[in-house]
């Protein structure tokens, strides 16, 4: 049986279920300056809601719950394009 997308980011984060963004960005989104992802977090303009704390020094957390739902829903969507190419 194979196990569902939360439960393998709750192994993956060490049971946490608040992860840091930059261990988020460091393995889903690369490609973005850190400077870019506090700014859109500050937005909420992610592809998953950011828990931003409101400390003079902000941190920066995503819940393992918003993870795995955009996981699932982004391979949906790519399963999708994929099979309507080659249908």
């Amino acid at each position: 049986m194979m196990a569902d997308t939360e439960s393998i980011l709750i192994e993956r984060y060490q049971h946490n279920p608040l992860i840091p963004l930059q261990l988020v960005a460091d393995d889903y989104l690369p490609d973005i300056k850190w400077e870019t992802l506090k700014e859109r977090a500050r937005a909420q303009e992610l592809p998953f809601p950011v828990v931003v704390s409101k400390d003079k020094r902000p941190t920066y957390h995503v819940n393992v719950r918003a993870l795995a739902a955009w996981i699932d829903r982004v391979s949906e969507e790519a399963a999708k394009d994929h099979l309507s190419m080659h249908a």
